[in-house]
């Protein structure tokens, strides 16, 4: 169940990034934020990457620990405390942060805006020189 309603509410929050990813070709405020956010990882898209990996952990984590139980408790038995011998076996969370490519295909209108907004500004430039004010 959780997984069902956290994958629409998933969904809903891509439809709502989408529609505003889109107006970072008019506002160049916007362009500049979304992809800074993704170059730092912290847009969306890292968000769920970092999300994945902890439910994974989690799930490891918790799998662990009812196996634990299954094997070395009885049916009933919430007393039982897990000593230092069980927390041992467990693996360190790690997570490594992907890097610039992830950012840059996660946010792919935004860096295109930047560029297009960059784009028109050395052309506005260009056009602009030729241009003698008497």
């Amino acid at each position: 169940v959780f997984r069902r309603r956290r994958a629409e509410v998933d969904a809903v929050f891509q439809k709502q990034n989408r529609i505003s990813y889109w107006t970072a070709f008019l506002n160049p405020a916007q362009a500049i934020q979304y992809s800074s956010m993704a170059l730092c990882g912290t847009d969306y898209h890292h968000y769920q990457h970092f999300a994945a990996h902890a439910e994974d952990y989690r799930l490891y984590f918790v799998n662990l620990m009812n196996e634990y139980m299954s094997t070395h408790t009885q049916t009933g038995d919430w007393n039982t405390a897990f000593g230092r011998e069980v927390y041992e076996q467990v693996q360190p969370f790690v997570y490594k942060a992907p890097g610039a490519l992830f950012a840059v295909k996660g946010q792919p209108l935004s860096f295109w805006a930047l560029g297009f907004l960059a784009l028109a500004c050395v052309i506005a430039v260009f056009f602009t020189q030729k241009i003698k004010i008497v």
